[in-house]
């Protein structure tokens, strides 16, 4: 069987390096996607988006800056509101296509939010201001739903890291919410008809020599996102 390959969203920043646009992730996405079996690609901002989505098996859309309100129809509250409307543009014209195939998908912290936005849905543009509490560089319970795919994998509870000051706020019909922190915030989406799953912590840094002793390994969440990538029918 060949190895899926996992097509992933890329943070981009117009001058990170030589004053020079800038794509890339941190290294621990792409080791826990090879960890658990697939072949990382990071999504290139040129060339034809139809390529990549025939060519992949399963999409991963990452962590990152904040979604430009103006995506779900609003204006930017708050003076911490950072966004990246090019990598907005490029996402919301990549779930256009990839939707279409039924090939899964699996969203990480702004992951959630594109998914829950995409939808129709809207974000809580900063928690501490608007919730009074912090999720930002932290540990957290999580509870999960019984019966969700969360549940079955992992049990009533995990502990996850936090790092976002962001989250989900009204969450469209077609989700069902299979986690949430303690004070209440979203931390696990499910599709209720598409193969779509989004954590609103860092799975990738919770497997492997990148996860802390008190923090639950994730290591089962992306067995079965590539599982569900392999019986879909494309990598074989």
């Amino acid at each position: 069987m060949k190895r899926p390959k996992i097509l992933m969203s890329g943070h981009w920043s117009p001058a990170a390096i030589y004053n020079k646009p800038f794509v890339g992730l941190t290294w621990n996405y792409y080791e826990a996607i090879t960890r658990s079996g697939g072949m990382p690609i990071l999504l290139p901002y040129c060339g034809e988006l139809d390529d990549y989505v025939e060519m992949a098996d399963g999409l991963v859309l990452t962590g990152g800056y904040d979604i430009d309100p103006a995506v779900y129809h609003e204006e930017v509250k708050y003076n911490t509101v950072e966004v990246t409307r090019v990598r907005d543009d490029l996402e919301l014209a990549l779930l256009d296509k990839w939707l279409k195939t039924g090939k899964p998908v699996l969203g990480i912290c702004r992951g959630l939010q594109f998914f829950n936005v995409y939808f129709g849905g809207s974000l809580i543009q900063d928690i501490p201001v608007e919730c009074g509490v912090i999720h930002s560089d932290m540990v957290h319970k999580v509870k999960l739903e019984e019966g969700s795919l969360m549940h079955k994998l992992f049990g009533d509870e995990i502990t996850t890291n936090s790092f976002h000051h962001q989250g989900a706020k009204n969450v469209p019909d077609c989700f069902t919410v299979t986690g949430r922190s303690p004070d209440g915030m979203v931390e696990a989406l499910e599709h209720k008809t598409l193969p779509i799953v989004a954590v609103q912590f860092h799975p990738e840094r919770m497997v492997g020599d990148w996860r802390f002793e008190e923090q639950t390994d994730m290591t089962p969440l992306f067995e079965y996102f590539m599982e569900t990538v392999r019986s879909n029918g494309s990598a074989v």
